[in-house]
């Protein structure tokens, strides 16, 4: 069904906000339970370098999600499952060991 631009304007947005939005709740919530903050980088430092994480954590998501559909031809929910599991581990493990890595 073709959706005119206006709607599509606003899932943009409201997508890149939700992004904004998750990614900090992320951060605060991994620095409150899981990761020591400050110990490699500034507090700006860290944050800058977690949202570049997340947004190629997304990107690997992304990939993962069309690899799966249209090479592999596994059931979206199937593809689903594999790439947001690839996601979380990529992106669990650069912030692990590298935004929040103690030397």
């Amino acid at each position: 069904m073709f959706l005119p631009n206006h709607y599509n304007l606003i899932t943009f947005l409201v997508s890149i906000a939700g992004f904004i939005f998750s990614t900090a709740l992320n951060y605060w919530l991994g620095v409150l339970f899981v990761f020591k903050s400050g110990i490699s980088y500034s507090l700006h430092k860290e944050i800058i370098l977690v949202y570049l994480v997340s947004l190629v954590a997304l990107a690997v998501q992304l990939g993962m999600l069309f690899a799966t559909v249209e090479w592999a031809k596994l059931s979206l929910m199937i593809s689903k499952v594999i790439s947001m599991g690839a996601a979380f581990v990529f992106n669990f493990s650069l912030r692990k060991y590298f935004v929040f890595k103690e030397n």
